[in-house]
This record gives C-alpha cells, structure tokens and sequence, in this order.
C-alpha cells in the first residue's frame, strides 16, 4: 500500500512538472490569441446572420434566391404546409446558425486540445488521480437523488398515464421507446414506488449501487412518460448524473 501510495505521488508530481513545463513556454503565453480569434469570428458571424440571413429566408420561400435554397425550402413546405410558414424557416435557420457555432467552438476545443496534448493528459491523470474527500461525491449523491426523489411527485407519472393513448406525441430521442412500454396506471404506479424506495435508499446510503442503479433505469420511464404528451421539459441531464454515480464510489461514506 505504502509503495503504491509513493508511486502514485510520483506520478503526480512527473505530470505536474510537465504541465508546468508547458504552460511556461512562449506559444502558451500567447495562447489568448486563439480564443479572442474564436470570439470574434462568433460575433461576426451572428452580426452577418442577423443582417443577411432573414433577407436571404425570406426571398427563398418566395422563391426570389438561388435555384437550391429556393427548391429546398419548397420542398420542406410542402412536406407540412399548414405548418412549415416563414416563421418556421426564420426559427430553424437561427436553430441552424446557432448549431454551426456550436460545431466551430466543439472544432475549435479539439484543436487546442491537440496543441497543447501534453499538458492535457497530465492536467487529466492528476484530476483523476488527486485523493479528494469522499464527502464531496457523497453530497452530489445526495442532491441528485433527493432531486430525483422530489421529481416523482412534481411530475405525476399516473395521472399521465391515465390520459388517452390519441394524446401521445413522441419526442425525438427515447420517446418511441417510452410510448412502446405499457401505460397501465396500476404498473406505472407500482414503478414510481420503487423508483421513490431506490431513491430513499441511494440517499442514505443502503445497497447504494443497484439502488443507484435501479433509480437510473426506472427514472428513465416515470420521469420520461410525462414528456410524450406534447410538452418537454429538459431535466435529463439528472438522470445522467445519476447514471455517472451509480458507477462510481459515492457510498464511501
């Protein structure tokens, strides 16, 4: 123990001097270039579209742009006529615009990344190597369940379940998965009472992985079958969070 304990501080003292070799040198001092140059193309681009862009939308459903733009946005309109208006097009290329940045930042990320690929893994071997107090995982352990837990009521997954089938409209993503498991009150009723035991137990700490487990899985149906009913609310980055615990050591204490 004491020799795994010594090689580990070795470890981290090797990568701490590496990361500190490479963030002394001269190029990552003047590494801020990179992302001002990132800002400003952004802001450039979104002053370009905001001046351009619903000009250019709008010629092209009236047919007045290029023969491409022209034929693509009538052949989306008539796919879905009565919904697909100039308000649809002007919506989904801000939707569009926003996602290409978003691309050019994850592009750009990656990139520096690269560059600076030495001080990255030693950065990334001490965040995952560094000993932390066990009371920090087990607090997250806490919010997220009880978060979870308070859920169940919030959002009432039988009352949903008790609405006819007509209503249903599947989001993208799991909603057909979800649609496709049974709707019974009476078993979505039984599901949410396990789902709030799991919950309890992940909280105080009791077989907190297959509770943690079976809490991730069933979070997946009770707080998923309200979202097929027309209205989505984004709070599935809980059931990520609690998925990433479920697989770690947030019982140790």
């Amino acid at each position: 123990m004491a020799t795994n304990t010594t090689d580990r501080a070795q470890r981290l003292d090797v990568d701490r001097s590496m990361a500190e070799s490479e963030t002394q040198t001269p190029q990552t001092r003047r590494a801020w270039l990179a992302p001002a140059i990132l800002i400003a193309l952004l802001v450039a681009g979104g002053a370009a579209y905001a001046i351009f862009a619903p000009a250019i939308i709008e010629s092209a459903y009236r047919g007045e742009s290029l023969d491409f733009l022209n034929n693509t946005i009538a052949r989306l309109r008539d796919a879905q006529p009565h919904a697909r208006d100039l308000a649809f097009f002007q919506t989904r290329g801000r939707i569009l615009a926003t996602r290409a940045g978003m691309l050019l930042c994850v592009a750009f990320g990656f990139a520096l990344l690269w560059r600076h690929r030495v001080a990255a893994i030693a950065h990334f071997r001490r965040l995952f190597n560094e000993p932390a107090d066990p009371l920090n995982l087990a607090f997250t352990r806490i919010v997220v369940f009880a978060t979870l837990l308070i859920f169940t009521w919030e959002l009432d997954a039988v009352t949903f379940a008790r609405l006819p089938d007509a209503l249903e409209v599947a989001p993208s993503g799991i909603g057909p998965l979800i649609m496709a498991l049974p709707h019974d009150p009476n078993v979505v009723g039984w599901l949410v009472l396990a789902l709030r035991v799991a919950c309890g137990l992940v909280i105080v700490g009791l077989f907190t992985r297959p509770a943690a487990i079976i809490s991730a899985i069933l979070s997946l149906y009770v707080l998923g079958l309200p979202q097929v009913f027309g209205k989505v609310n984004h709070y599935h980055h809980l059931l990520w969070f609690a998925t990433l615990l479920a697989a770690s050591r947030c019982a140790d204490t």
